[in-house]
This record gives structure tokens, C-alpha cells and sequence, in this order.
């Protein structure tokens, strides 16, 4: 099954929102003196809020569109 999420700009909404969600939450789940350590979990954590700001953007360009 593919979904063509170009025509569909909502279907990417709630997505975005759960990745934001657990980018902010990334400190009280994760403790930076977990076995990754602080650097990885810095990487990660701005990896994850950069997916999730760049979905977010995407969503409301496509939503101008339609």
C-alpha cells in the first residue's frame, strides 16, 4: 500500500506532531548519563526535532496549496 503524502498534507500532521512531541519529552525519557552518553544523545534528540520542525513545514506548504 503507498500513500502519496504530497496530495494528502493531513495524513503527515499527526506524524510530525508525535515526532515534536517526543523531541521535547527527550530529556525526562532518556537521562543524558544513560549508556549512550550526552553527545548522542544531543544528536539525536536534534535530529529527531529537525524531522519533526521540516514535517511540520512540509504540512503547511502542502496545506497552502490545495
Amino acid at each position: 500500500m503507498s500513500l502519496n503524502r504530497q496530495k494528502n498534507p493531513n495524513a503527515t500532521l499527526p506524524i510530525a506532531t508525535i515526532f515534536l512531541a517526543i523531541a521535547v519529552l527527550w530529556p525526562h525519557i532518556i537521562h543524558a548519563s544513560s549508556h549512550l552518553g550526552t553527545n548522542w544523545n544531543d544528536v539525536l534528540r536534534g535530529g529527531v526535532m529537525g524531522l519533526a520542525i521540516g514535517m511540520l513545514l512540509m504540512t503547511v506548504v502542502n496545506m497552502r496549496r490545495c
